[in-house]
């Protein structure tokens, strides 16, 4: 005996409809989405907010250094018998709030020599341990020199905010550099005959603040490798530059004292020039060269 009745449908055809019908559903489109480009973009506005917060806490302090500075430069901090901590707390106050209530993570280091070839910045850390900070009862006047003398002012910060947020770190510390200053100082010490060679073009143009900072910099990196200055082959270009005995005296002069080499040293520079090329005197185009312009 047959029974009639409508066919059941089968588990095949029930999952493609399943499928047909998830395609054609558009039902939380925008969650998802969302969720594709939320870790991006976080990352993304994370990223400007660290180094907006680097760059203001760098200018703050440059504005803080600059200030209190000016009162060494000046005299009026000897003459006022200010001593280092004071100098300290006129930084700080310099900085503005947010550098005013970190006082205590500030470190001020002042020095002073005839030039700038005596002055061996100091390092601000030293394998993730901060320098000591000199002796806040000194007399500022002990360490700043007299009116002939230049004087470097090192400050310090131990800024606590990338340890805080890992995610400062990471983008301000630039993990695919990092291994860089390791790996050309082991090359250094693999080998006393290895040089550093260090190119400063248009040279004549370091002269002033910018100089300062320059000579500065050039200092601190051969800190950062602990090497020492005989080890380090300076090339510097100009086409600025003066004629005769004196004017080469003054090169040299200039030279030691932005690449901080040693009056002592064994090593010296040495000036050398180009020939000059002789163009021929000028006259009236060619029709090639006309058309040709």
């Amino acid at each position: 005996m047959a029974i009639s009745g409508a066919a059941r449908p089968s588990c095949q055809s029930h999952s493609r409809a399943v499928l047909t019908r998830f395609r054609r559903c558009e039902n939380g489109v925008t969650m998802i989405e969302f969720g594709m480009v939320a870790f991006p973009f976080l990352l993304f506005v994370l990223g400007i907010m660290a180094v907006g917060l680097q760059f203001f806490t760098i200018n703050a302090l440059d504005h803080a250094v600059e200030t209190a500075s000016r009162k060494i430069r000046t005299g009026e901090a000897q003459r006022a018998g200010l001593t280092l901590g004071d100098f300290k707390e006129i930084v700080c106050e310099s900085g503005g709030t947010y550098i005013e209530s970190d006082c205590d993570q500030i470190y001020v280091h002042v020095q002073s020599a005839g030039d700038w070839a005596g002055i061996e910045p100091r390092q601000c850390a030293s394998n993730g341990v901060m320098t000591a900070q000199s002796n806040t009862t000194e007399q500022l006047a002990d360490s700043s020199g007299g009116s002939e003398q230049v004087v470097l002012v090192t400050i310090c910060y131990d800024w606590q905010m990338p340890i805080s947020f890992p995610y400062l770190q990471y983008m301000l510390m630039r993990p695919v550099e990092r291994s860089i200053f390791q790996q050309t100082k082991e090359w250094l010490q693999s080998d006393q005959a290895n040089e550093l060679v260090l190119v400063l073009d248009e040279a004549h143009m370091y002269r002033g603040a910018g100089g300062a900072e320059v000579a500065l910099l050039i200092r601190r990196l051969l800190a950062r490798l602990e090497l020492p200055r005989e080890r380090v082959r300076f090339i510097l270009t100009s086409a600025s530059l003066g004629q005769g005995a004196d004017a080469e005296a003054a090169i040299q002069d200039f030279a030691v004292s932005l690449t901080g080499l040693s009056r002592e040293s064994s090593r010296s520079f040495a000036v050398v020039t180009g020939t000059r090329e002789q163009r021929p005197p000028g006259g009236p185009s060619s029709d090639v060269q006309t058309t040709a312009l």
